[in-house]
Parts: C-alpha cells; structure tokens; sequence
C-alpha cells in the first residue's frame, strides 16, 4: 500500500496532463477521446481522499484507514474515473468494496474535478440490472447522484486541492 504524500503531487499531475495532450489530440483529429488513466486517476483519488493506494493487484483499489487505531483498514474503496457528464462505468458484480468513490472529470478541459463517495449498498441494484453478459455490470454514476441527492465530498481544481465541499 502507499500513502501519498505532498511530494508526490507533481507526478500524480504529470499522469494527468500527458493524457490530457493524447485527449486534445484526437479532439483535433476527430477520434473518440480515450479513458482517463488509472496511472492518474488512482492515485489522485487517493491523495485527495487521503486513502492508501492498494498496489497490489487484485482486490479493491484503495482501503479508508484509521490512523489513530493503530492504522486499522476503515472501509475497502473502489475507484472509478469518468470525463463525460453520463458518468457510464462498468463496475465488479462480486461488488468486493464498502465504498465506490467515483472521480468525475467531466470539467476536464477547465481542470475541474469532483469526487463522490456511494456506499456499496447504493450500488448493488444498478449492477444487478445492469444487460451486461459478463462479470461487469455497466452503471450510470450521474443517475445515482441525482436519485440519491449525493453531493460532492471533494471538489477543486487540478493543480490545486481543496478541502471539503
């Protein structure tokens, strides 16, 4: 696990505007714009959110941990990055999380960001009804904000964090 810390911040963004250029350039040419990267939006997300980035592989993306109980794991996190205002994403039907933590970069081209945080119970029914034949379920992140009245936790801009909504 790692722990970002303000020294890092610089390559976290780095990851950020080498896509941004790759997404201005196929804007130019006329091709579909390609997902923000995990190599971005992982990390960012945990040092936003002051959660510890899981590098290991398998199982979920960041753990929420206390540190004031000995570095106890709070809550298992999952993190997903969309930059179009429908927010459509593909999430695990095993739902292996207590919390989706949903990065919308839908200001990308202002450099603004959000962040959400579902809890896994909000979820389950999307995915289960979801038509997708596979272990994925695709899910619309803006409908679930709007039906659950979520707001923004963290907001900001990039290049700049900010405190609490």
């Amino acid at each position: 696990m790692r722990q970002y810390q303000q020294v890092d911040e610089h390559e976290i963004v780095d990851n950020f505007f080498f896509w941004k250029i790759t997404a201005l350039m196929a804007k130019t040419r006329g091709h579909k714009t390609p997902q923000l990267p995990q190599t971005f939006s992982e990390p960012f997300c945990c040092y936003t959110c002051n959660l510890a980035h899981n590098l290991g592989g398998s199982g979920p993306d960041a753990f929420l941990v206390r540190k004031e109980a000995t570095n106890k794991v709070q809550s298992a996190i999952e993190i997903k990055a969309t930059i179009t205002p429908q927010g459509f994403t593909d999430v695990k039907r095993d739902l292996d999380f207590d919390e989706l933590y949903w990065l919308s970069m839908a200001g990308y081209e202002n450099l603004t960001y959000e962040i959400y945080s579902m809890p896994r119970s909000m979820i389950e029914g999307y995915v289960k009804r979801s038509k997708t034949v596979r272990d994925r379920g695709t899910v619309n992140l803006t409908e679930i904000v709007h039906e659950g009245n979520l707001k923004p936790f963290r907001q900001g801009y990039i290049g700049i964090v900010t405190g609490n909504a």
